[in-house]
């Protein structure tokens, strides 16, 4: 379950990549997205267990101005937790593809 503070930040995240105001690096052959910022950098990584049939997130905050490092996480069994992660997953992708139109 992700704290409250977590998914405040991730809604935060998603609105400003929805609008244009964050711009994230993805990788599709390790399934992560990553932002980079000076203050922070931010990984989000999706990962499918085969033997529990279960999808997972983690989202990896580092905090470059204390050199701290933070981790969360969300199952499928977590819905909620796991399905806000996805949004920001699946806008953090797009934020990354340069369309041609």
């Amino acid at each position: 379950m992700l704290p409250q503070k977590i998914r405040d930040f991730v809604y935060q995240l998603i609105s400003m990549t929805e609008g244009g105001k964050l711009s994230w690096k993805f990788s599709s052959s390790i399934s992560e997205a990553l932002l980079n910022h000076a203050e922070y950098r931010i990984r989000l990584r999706y990962q499918f267990d085969g033997d529990s049939g279960l999808g997972s997130f983690i989202f990896s905050y580092q905090d470059r101005t204390r050199d701290q490092d933070f981790r969360f996480s969300a199952t499928q069994e977590e819905a909620d937790d796991f399905f806000l992660l996805d949004r920001l997953y699946q806008q953090a992708q797009a934020s990354a593809m340069r369309l041609p139109f």
